[in-house]
């Protein structure tokens, strides 16, 4: 089941082990932006969609937690906190919100998604996550 959120997205201890990141949004061509906690400034990593792989992300990090940033004009930034990772994939879907929209329900919905796949993770039930 693919959950798309909207709002601060936390990548927990579920995707320990991914190899490479996925990232998508509607609408396409947003900027994606890699900041380490810490650190004033963040590398311009490309424009969704876009692929990029761990091994690369450790090395530009120094092999800290990474925030990925979505940006594009006229849009709401979302940022997503991914914890240094491994082997596997991490896949990520962004609906941008149009500044000035009530996007309240999407961010209850948003959290909602996030407490259930933190509750799978602690049930060990990885794939419902």
């Amino acid at each position: 089941m693919q959950r798309r959120l909207s709002a601060l997205c936390f990548a927990l201890p579920l995707f320990a082990g991914c190899a490479s990141v996925s990232i998508t949004s509607k609408p396409p061509g947003v900027d994606v932006i890699m900041s380490v906690p810490g650190q004033e400034n963040g590398k311009l990593l490309g424009k969704t969609p876009l692929q990029q792989e761990m091994a690369e992300l450790s090395k530009l990090s120094n092999k800290s937690t990474i925030v990925l940033t979505l940006k594009r004009a006229g849009y709401r930034n979302q940022n997503f906190v991914i914890p240094n990772l491994g082997g596997g994939k991490l896949e990520i879907e962004a609906n941008m919100l149009p500044i000035g929209s009530d996007d309240s329900a999407d961010i209850n919905t948003a959290v909602r998604f996030l407490l259930e796949a933190e509750r799978q993770i602690i049930d060990k039930n990885f794939k419902e996550a």
